[in-house]
Parts: structure tokens; sequence; C-alpha cells
């Protein structure tokens, strides 16, 4: 299957683009679905688990990145989805007081990672945060593609819907326990009946959590470094942006 960069796609991604809500629902426990109509959607050639930087139009200053779940190019709409933290951050205000009729600014789509269709098989794991970017990221892969990984949710309640024509990954339930380098998720990649040869993997959502997979995967099993892609949405306790990076790189 061929693909590309998205920044081969759309030239003008860091343009400002505009959009109305069309849609509000609740699709899981604390996930909120938010479809946006917008002309600048029509007809682009988007892919799902690309990502977009909102800037709600009555908060100028406000720069949240969101990944694309659903597009329909034709219609020029898309699917946001947004886990509803607990807190009173600008990006959970924002995205609790959206009601349908809100008009939106944003920038994007951009994208920072391209599938393989040539690799011997793939891997993914995420908790709540990175699962809507990985449904996305399967969906690229060819049918014939070997898939293994797990996602995570609080309890079966948090589990997102896995899009139609998307491969399904098994849930596990942290059930109460904060995320963690030695919970739920972590667990059950472990105990993967994986293949001996190294695939390809795709880690999302709190870092230090995909950061235990990857060392899983590279420090125990033999997997090349550039074969494992982290991609951290959020940092869990006192870990700074710079430590992350730094331990990507080792």
């Amino acid at each position: 299957m061929e693909t590309q960069n998205m920044s081969e796609l759309q030239p003008n991604r860091m343009a400002f683009r505009h959009g109305v809500i069309l849609k509000r629902e609740m699709i899981a426990q604390n996930m909120l679905l938010l479809r946006i109509r917008s002309e600048d959607c029509r007809g682009q050639a988007w892919q799902p688990g690309s990502h977009i930087g909102v800037f709600p139009i009555e908060h100028d200053k406000l720069h949240r990145h969101y990944t694309f779940w659903q597009i329909d190019p034709e219609a020029g709409e898309f699917d946001l989805l947004i886990l509803l933290h607990h807190g009173d951050g600008p990006g959970v205000a924002w995205a609790q007081a959206a009601q349908v009729g809100d008009e939106i600014t944003y920038r994007g789509p951009k994208s920072t990672y391209t599938i393989d269709p040539e690799a011997p098989y793939y891997l993914f794991a995420a908790e709540e945060t990175g699962a809507v970017a990985v449904q996305a990221q399967i969906g690229l892969l060819p049918s014939e593609m070997r898939i293994f990984g797990a996602l995570e949710s609080d309890f079966p309640e948090g589990e997102i819907p896995t899009p139609a024509g998307v491969r399904p990954l098994p849930w596990v339930h942290r059930r109460g326990e904060p995320i963690s380098e030695t919970g739920a998720l972590v667990q059950a990649i472990r105990k993967l009946d994986l293949p001996e040869e190294p695939g390809k993997a795709y880690l999302a959502g709190e870092a230090g959590q995909c950061l235990a997979i990857r060392s899983y995967l590279i420090n125990e099993r033999g997997w090349p470094r550039e074969n494992v892609h982290v991609q951290p949405f959020w940092i869990q306790g006192k870990m700074s942006k710079a430590e992350v990076r730094e331990l990507l790189e080792r």
C-alpha cells in the first residue's frame, strides 16, 4: 500500500483553517466525539491518525493537538475524540463547553509517522489518549499485515469503539489504578506470543508507559531502536519533555 508524507500532501498545513461543530456525543466514559464540518477538508487526501492544532475562536491563544479519528472528505467533515481529563486546563474547559454550532479555528493536518507496508508485522499499544492514533494507523495497514498489541482504559466503559473497516485490538483495564510502567497495558504486551523476528511497533499515549514498552522490545527482545516509534501525548509525574527526549535517544 503506497503512503505519502502529510507534509507533501499539504504544503499549506500551517495556514489557519475554519470549521463548525456539527455533532457532540459522549461515545465512551470521559470520551467526547466532536464532528467538525470544514470546507478546507472537502476533497482533501487527509488521513486518520494525522493531527491538527485547534484554536477555538473564543480563546485565541489556545493551541491543543487532536488526532483525526475518522474523515469524510466528500462531505468535508472529520471526527475528533477528546478525553475529558479531570482538571481545569484551557483544553478541557473548551471541550466541556463546546456545543453544536460553535466555530473553531485550526492548523494542519500534520503527521509524524508513516506506516511501513513492508514490515513483517506490527505491534500497537496505547492507553485512551493514544488509542485514536493506534486505530487510525491500523486502518492504513495492508489487510494481510499481521498485527499484535493491546489498548488500555480505566474500565470497560472507557473502551473506544473500533471504526468500521479497522481490525480491533483487545482492551485491558486499570480498574482505578493509575497509568504505570508496570500496569495492565505493559503486562499485556509482555504476555503476547510475538514472532522471534522483530516487527515494527507504534506506541502512543503516556510517555512513561510507552518508554517501558519500548525498553522491553529493545532491551529484552532485541528489536532495533529504529523499529519502535513512540508518540508521547502527555507525561505523568515529574518527568520533563527534555528527559523524555533524552530517553528516546538512548
